[in-house]
């Protein structure tokens, strides 16, 4: 199985999250999620998760490293902003 951004997937607890963007940090993938509520509309709620794998399975994990969480923070709203200047330039 393989988990990619810009998609839904559903964890243990039955919530259902979009995969808002992800990066690679010290060789392990993190993911920038938001919960979907019940109609499968993005909500504010967001989540960092760390990629975990065992044998052929994947799991993710919410990340609660607070300095993982800072370094996170400013990847993804450094990409939100290369994105937004990138749809700029096309308009």
């Amino acid at each position: 199985m393989k988990i990619e951004s810009k998609g839904i997937v559903t964890i243990e607890d039955n919530y259902k999250y979009y995969l808002a963007d992800d990066t690679i940090y010290n060789g392990v993938k993190y993911y920038l999620a938001n919960t979907l509520d019940e109609n499968e509309d993005i909500t504010e709620q967001s989540f960092f998760f760390k990629e975990r794998k065992e044998g052929n399975d994947i799991f993710l994990d919410v990340v609660e490293d607070e300095e993982i969480i800072k370094y996170l923070f400013n990847v993804f709203v450094a990409n939100t902003v290369t994105e937004l200047e990138a749809l700029e330039e096309e308009s």
